[in-house]
């Protein structure tokens, strides 16, 4: 192996570690670096601080440059970049002020050391649009075309939206800190993107006062924000609350964080998100984000983390949506409309204590659970997944392990289909290792509407998997729950699993939950490759 004869082989490993260490997640969201099979440089995973920028003409725009850097290193990029901006070929980081606008273009940064070639993808658009330049206070715009409160005779970010609103451009983008509302929610009613200064450094926070967004229009995209602290006991979604109240629309939240909002009443619904087209359609699309400690905490209260309504169509994916919490049922995400699908994401630790489903709960509608990890979830029953009244449950290439039901009698720790007849259909997927204080370990299904569509594994023998290529009472022999590379961590197939290369038909996913290719013909059971 050659390496720089002043840094010895462990030490560089030493030095990675630190450097993993530090980042922000070392292949995780939003950053850092992913290592895979020893490899002392990245092979791949190398991401940029802020993968998703946008630059404004004629303003002051902050720099973007690698999570991670090393002595030595060079980059360069591909295609050009826009005109005004530039690549440092010595630090990778990429700055100026554009001259010209451009829709958002996909960079592939070349890193070369003496240890290798790997590369970053970018995303950067340029945009004449609204430079918010103070998040101290919340004030309405007063000054028609130009984002000013006459109070402050600054451009906070009430101001910006409402100068969007009536005038435009539609473009704004925050700097970091945080922005605390004192004159209730923001109201998105008119087609504009939002960009943040990178995940967790633009706050928007509702002071446990107000909701925080309400979306009534669109297209509406969401990037780089962090969404706290709302409360709302009106309508649900007390974080964001996307409505067609208004007509059909579609939206994108991307690389953001939602979290510490609560809704208080029974009547709806959501107390991180809440999707819902009041007539009409509503299109979300939610991307390498986090939904984390969020409360629907009256009793019967519905969607934890999210509630994914009548008249929604919802696309989640690379998310992680964790330790939120329901009085009701469905503490991660709740499923009441519909076609839904959360693919490659980690549910995790969310909590229904009274209630069914405290990873999923499906009432109705469609929902795809594609290459999920489901894990360490608790409920009445269904901890990791709960069906509901109607509607259709697609369990497909997902691993449900460690969830657990708590009340003691006949109900299932995995999947529960105790409350109604929602259809669920499991396929190529490990249930296994679930637990419940008094009842079944894996599947409880006395309505006899969980089947299989064959290839599953689970290590009990209640579940009703008795199609072509499933196998019962099998240790599926999984790792820890830990960061093996992709956007979320992962339950690993240990050497020797009985999982490995099981799937010996065409249904196998592309990829796994990492975006790991998988064997066309002979791919995993569950959620890893």
């Amino acid at each position: 192996m050659d390496m720089p004869k002043a840094i010895s082989r462990a030490l560089w490993l030493s030095l990675i570690g630190a450097l993993c260490l530090f980042t922000s997640g070392c292949g995780k969201i939003w950053g850092g670096i992913t290592f895979f099979g020893g490899s002392i440089f990245p092979s791949t995973g190398f991401v940029y601080s802020c993968p998703i920028q946008v630059f404004l003409l004629s303003n002051a725009n902050n720099s973007n440059g690698p999570a991670t850097q090393g002595s030595g290193w060079t980059y360069s990029i591909s295609p050009n970049l826009p005109t005004g901006l530039s690549l440092n070929p010595m630090t990778g980081i990429i700055s100026g002020t554009p001259t010209v606008i451009t829709a958002m273009t996909a960079y592939l940064v070349t890193i070369t050391s003496a240890m290798g070639v790997t590369t970053a993808t970018v995303n950067i658009r340029t945009a004449n649009g609204i430079l918010v330049n103070d998040l101290v206070h919340d004030a309405h715009n007063n000054v028609p075309g130009t984002c000013s409160s006459l109070a402050f005779g600054t451009c906070n970010p009430r101001a910006a939206i409402e100068e969007a609103i009536s005038s435009g451009p539609p473009v704004i983008l925050m700097p970091a800190g945080t922005n605390i509302l004192t004159l209730g929610q923001l109201s998105i009613t008119a087609v504009m993107d939002v960009y943040g200064d990178c995940a967790q450094k633009t706050v928007l926070d509702g002071a446990n006062a107000s909701r925080v967004l309400h979306v009534t229009a669109g297209p509406t995209n969401l990037i780089n924000l962090t969404i706290q602290n709302g409360l709302d006991n009106t309508s649900g979604g007390a974080g964001i609350y996307f409505d067609g109240i208004a007509g059909n629309f579609s939206v994108t939240l991307q690389n953001s964080l939602v979290q510490n909002n609560s809704y208080s009443s029974v009547a709806w619904s959501g107390g991180g998100i809440r999707t819902n087209g009041d007539g009409h359609t509503v299109t979300v699309s939610i991307s390498n984000s986090i939904i984390q400690n969020n409360s629907a905490t009256a009793a019967g209260g519905q969607g934890g983390g999210l509630s994914l309504d009548t008249g929604s169509q919802d696309t989640i994916t690379n998310s992680l949506i964790q330790n939120n919490s329901v009085g009701g049922s469905g503490a991660g995400i709740f499923v009441g409309g519909g076609p839904n699908t959360v693919s490659q994401s980690l549910i995790l630790n969310n909590s229904a204590p009274t209630d069914i489903g405290g990873g999923v709960y499906g009432s109705a509608g469609t929902l795809t659970l594609l290459n999920d990890t489901i894990y360490g979830n608790t409920g009445t029953g269904g901890g990791g997944v709960g069906s509901g009244n109607t509607g259709t449950i697609n369990i497909i290439n997902s691993t449900i392990f460690g969830n657990s039901s708590n009340n003691g009698g006949v109900s299932g720790g995995g999947i529960d289909t105790v409350n109604g007849g929602t259809a669920v259909q499991v396929s190529n997927s490990i249930v296994a290792s679930n637990q419940n204080t008094g009842g079944l370990m894996n599947c409880h299904d006395p309505i006899a509407i969980l089947t299989s569509g064959g290839y599953n594994m689970s290590d009990s023998g209640e579940c009703p998997f008795a199609s072509g290529g499933d196998r019962l009472t099998i240790n599926p022999k999984l790792g820890p729950l830990q960061n093996n590379g992709g956007s979320t961590n992962t339950l690993a197939l240990l050497p020797g699993s009985p999982a490995i290369g099981a799937v010996l038909n065409s249904s196998c996913p592309a990829t796994d939950q990492r975006g790991v290719t998988r064997p066309a013909n002979a791919c995993a059971i569950g959620s890893y490759e």
